[in-house]
């Protein structure tokens, strides 16, 4: 009984958890518009602001070393039920980040759509996106590729949030 106190008191703590926090929702509405056919679509581009420090502070943190910022969750969400009530216009859909210095990185997607729900959560990369944190600003994307022409304006809104590891 002694020496198994001894081997469990011996295991290796040398790797420490290192916290991480989570950045608040990148938020963006769009509309799938009348005019838009069956084919792929840049539906919206938005740009945020990538200020780690502003992050860092607002979660009360200073000083501190960020290792990487990951996607932790993304949604894309119908705004309004009519005209449609689910996702069954949309074959694909995905979402990206972009700067002018680092170029276009896949962030989060979902491939088919499922066509029976009004929220979708989308399939997430594990891509360390850092590097466009680094930088003052950043374009989010959602594009996607319709499966019919629609004759109505459909509303939608994507939230994103960013996991940022120390």
């Amino acid at each position: 009984m002694l020496a198994s106190g001894f081997i469990l008191s011996c295991e290796d703590h040398s790797e420490e958890q290192h916290p991480s926090i989570d950045t608040g929702y990148y938020e963006m509405d769009f509309t799938v518009q009348v005019t838009d056919r069956s084919g792929f679509h840049i539906f919206a581009e938005e740009l945020f602001s990538s200020d780690m420090n502003d992050i860092l502070s607002k979660a009360g943190l200073t000083g501190i070393q960020v290792e990487a910022v990951i996607l932790k969750e993304a949604q894309v969400s119908l705004l309004e039920a009519e005209p449609h009530a689910d996702f069954d216009i949309l074959k694909f859909l995905e979402l990206t980040v972009y700067t002018d210095s680092l170029g276009e990185t896949k962030i989060a997607w979902s491939d088919p759509v499922p066509a029976d729900q009004s929220t979708v959560t989308l399939d997430l990369t594990e891509e360390n996106i850092l590097p466009y944190f680094n930088e003052d600003k950043f374009i989010l994307t959602a594009q996607g590729y319709l499966r019919e022409r629609v004759y109505e304006n459909v509303k939608l809104h994507a939230k994103v949030k960013f996991q940022i590891n120390q």
